[in-house]
């Protein structure tokens, strides 16, 4: 799998590696040239054989320099896909260890063309482990949002970061943002429900009298009180809204037999309501204070149900 031209400009003054002088001293490895009687020879373009012919003798004498780094990056060029280049690469950079600063650059200028791309992704987080910094990642992100929203290999690598380096601050503010542009933001809605999570796992380890099943709150009455009191004013305005609401839309959906008005003008967001429904038993288990975070859902779901 070759990449586009558009990955180097250079094209026209691009010089073989059988043609450079500092590499009179490599033997290309062709492994075609094994096989007397090929049914059908894959046609590779002359610069892409030239690369890869010279990476497999590199390998074969276990070189780390910086023109075997320069070749990776030729053959990445070539085939950004390749699992062994990237591999190797990496071994380059750890045998000179060369300084990581122009390593994040290049990658990121990659991940901008590339974005759904395994292998570079993956090298990303190595760079992270081997920094252990992952302070730079939350804006490369960004960038990778806003060619697309929803990229699954950037909200993956966004939710690493904030989990391997404990980045959780902001998180909820950022999901949100997306979801006040797109309510229907599958992967910001995710993203909540992630932070959400891991913001009760910290809570637990902090605290851990309170955990799920062992936690006694007999002692603390105070948890979950006002939450149980939404909960039931919210049921009884939905009972309402189902005896009294237009026949038309009365009891056309149901969920745990309670009766749910839709909005006729908008579709039903479950995204929104099951996420709804975690905070507020997160509230009741462990007696976190969401008031926050209840405010601004309730702004979101007028947008697509009716709680009358």
């Amino acid at each position: 799998m070759s990449s586009s031209s558009d990955d180097y400009s250079d094209e026209d003054s691009y010089i073989l590696f059988k043609d450079r002088e500092d590499w009179r001293d490599v033997i290309p490895v062709n492994p075609e040239d094994n096989f007397e009687h090929e049914v059908v020879r894959i046609a590779y373009s002359e610069d892409f054989k030239d690369c890869f012919d010279y990476f497999r003798a590199i390998c074969e004498k276990d070189e780390y320099s910086e023109r075997a780094l320069e070749l990776t990056e030729e053959c990445i060029k070539r085939n950004h896909a390749n699992y062994s280049v990237w591999e190797y690469r990496r071994r380059i950079l750890k045998k000179l260890g060369k300084k990581l600063e122009a390593e994040y650059d290049y990658t990121q200028k990659m991940l901008r063309r590339h974005i759904k791309n395994f292998q570079i992704w993956h090298h990303r987080q190595v760079l992270c482990e081997w920094a252990n910094d992952g302070s730079r990642e939350k804006a490369m992100t960004e960038l990778i949002f806003k060619q697309d929203q929803k990229n699954y290999h950037a909200w993956q690598h966004r939710q690493w970061v904030v989990k391997r380096f404990g980045l959780y601050d902001g998180e909820i503010d950022f999901a949100r943002e997306l979801l006040i542009k797109d309510v229907y933001n599958n992967s910001a809605w995710n993203h909540l429900h992630f932070c959400i999570q891991n913001r009760v796992a910290i809570s637990d380890r902090q605290n851990r009298h309170f955990r799920i099943g062992v936690g006694n709150f007999s002692d603390r009455p105070e948890f979950g009180r006002q939450s149980r009191q939404f909960l039931s004013a919210k049921s009884e305005k939905i009972g309402e809204s189902a005896r009294s609401g237009d026949r038309r839309n009365r009891g056309k959906f149901h969920r745990f037999g309670k009766p749910i008005i839709i909005n006729s003008m908008t579709q039903l967001n479950w995204s929104a309501v099951l996420y709804h429904v975690q905070v507020i038993t997160i509230i009741i288990l462990f007696g976190i204070n969401f008031s926050k975070e209840n405010f601004w859902l309730r702004e979101v779901l007028k947008k697509t149900v009716k709680f009358y």
